[in-house]
């Protein structure tokens, strides 16, 4: 693929590369928010990760600039943001997961668990 656009949040973030390193970190879906199931049709504990998995030639970052308060009105993030001109994508891609995440095991059911 020629590009990919990537929409990050900036809450929390000085830079490019740490707003990349929140949008591919791992997040465990409990509660209201599970994952429901295919297989046995209920909601389970999940965890979800998104990763580049094939880096493209040209990247386009959305820099989601606003955020929501608890009033529920719009703010605006104004602090500077550093970033460079070339990014290493290594970090965040899908082998670099693959190499961090703890191996799901199997138990006597068949169901993954970690």
């Amino acid at each position: 693929e020629l590009c990919t656009d990537l929409q990050v949040e900036l809450q929390g973030v000085n830079s490019v590369r740490d707003a990349l390193r929140k949008f591919t970190e791992r997040e465990m879906l409990t509660g209201a928010n599970q994952y429901e199931c295919e297989s046995c049709k209920g909601k389970r504990d999940a965890y979800r990760q998104s990763t580049v998995h094939r880096p493209p030639r040209n990247l386009l970052l959305c820099l989601k600039r606003f955020s929501w308060t608890a009033f529920g009105t719009k703010r605006k993030i104004r602090k500077p943001i550093s970033f460079t001109m070339e990014i290493n994508l290594a970090p965040f891609s899908s082998r670099a997961a693959e190499i961090s995440s703890p191996v799901a095991e199997k138990t006597e059911d068949g169901e993954g668990q970690e």
